[in-house]
């Protein structure tokens, strides 16, 4: 299960601008004319998403301090190795981290190892922690509204938003292969914003061409958030690759 677990702290969330609405857009026809047929793309995404072969990934974390112009004010790298197990769970190492240009890699491998060591009790008692699911996974499909905006061409265009409760839901657009449902892109935001947070926005980009199922590749998540007189603005950003494998098993030796 592609599950992203987003923490967002109020030390590390600025001011922000208002996000300007959506335009609006009628549905066109093509690929996915009728309510039936988009009903069976999305059985097709969900089994996509729902391939979780033993992978191992490399991820370069980039977090950006942003004054209220979006201008950088202070950068932060991690690069880590990560283990996708068989049953969906993932570990990872700290290669190396910098903080606005020092290495501060063993730091960051001691804040990382006590994050994950509170994250299941931290989770139940902040606000200010929110949980991604994918709208197209199974297990989440029935909680959302489905509509196709755009299915002209090889790909569809679906717009998704909560059916029911709003509460720890997403609203957004995604891009879907028409033939075989696999999910390549995903823009979104929470349908209700976590407390003190001012806005937040998802761009998620999925390489399709994964053994263990659609990766996504490219995370960018935006937002800004206030305490009191406190405000503060950020950019996270996550490139996730498949390093390619030892010389001596690509060569077959």
């Amino acid at each position: 299960m592609m599950a992203l677990l987003l923490l967002v702290p109020l030390i590390s969330i600025a001011l922000g601008v208002p996000r300007p609405a959506a335009p609006s857009v009628a549905p066109r026809p093509g690929a996915v004319e009728s309510h039936g047929e988009l009903e069976g793309l999305l059985r097709m995404t969900a089994s996509r998403l729902a391939v979780a072969e033993a992978s191992s990934l490399l991820e370069t974390e980039t977090e950006e301090d942003l004054d209220r112009r979006g201008k950088t004010t202070a950068v932060r790298i991690c690069k880590s190795a990560r283990s996708r197990l068989p049953d969906g769970t993932e570990h990872g190492e700290v290669i190396e981290a910098f903080d606005r240009g020092y290495l501060v890699t063993g730091t960051v491998r001691a804040h990382k190892a006590e994050w994950e060591k509170q994250a299941s009790v931290a989770k139940a008692k902040l606000a200010v922690y929110l949980e991604l699911t994918l709208p197209f996974e199974r297990s989440q499909q029935g909680l959302y509204r489905f509509t196709a905006v755009d299915s002209s061409g090889p790909h569809v265009r679906v717009h998704f938003e909560p059916a029911g409760q709003r509460r720890r839901l997403w609203v957004g657009d995604a891009t879907l292969d028409a033939a075989t449902g696999t999910i390549l892109q995903l823009l979104g935001h929470p349908a209700v914003l976590p407390r003190f947070v001012d806005y937040m926005d998802v761009h998620m980009e999925f390489d399709p061409k994964v053994a263990t199922g659609p990766l996504a590749a490219k995370q960018v998540i935006e937002g800004s958030g206030h305490f009191l007189f406190f405000h503060k603005r950020m950019r996270y950003t996550s490139v996730t690759v498949v390093p390619p494998p030892p010389v001596g098993l690509a060569s077959g030796n």
